[in-house]
């Protein structure tokens, strides 16, 4: 089940949704921080996922911009589900926004 959407540019959230019990804010600058290393390192993956107590984050960057798109589900989610949807995600939001970044 779908709980949170981020949207992060340059570390500064700049869209969050809540759908259910997601993760604590005060523990989302840590997990961020481990997220951001894996996301842009150069052997980083465009699209791939973390996993931290009962939650698992799914993620997709766009580079040229510093975005991290990123959906917060349960641990029985299976990333084969959630990717496609991420990618449209980030898809239509760069359709929308892309040229205003």
């Amino acid at each position: 089940m779908l709980r949170q959407v981020y949207i992060i540019l340059n570390d500064n959230v700049i869209y969050q949704r809540n759908f259910a019990k997601g993760l604590d804010d005060s523990l989302f600058p840590n997990v961020y921080s481990n997220l951001k290393k894996s996301a842009f390192s150069k052997f980083g993956e465009e699209s791939a996922t973390y996993e931290f107590f009962n939650f698992k984050f799914s993620y997709t960057v766009e580079t040229s911009h510093k975005l991290i798109f990123l959906f917060i589900t349960g641990l029985a989610d299976d990333f084969k589900n959630i990717e496609p949807q991420l990618i449209n995600f980030k898809k239509e939001f760069l359709d929308i926004y892309g040229e205003s970044l």
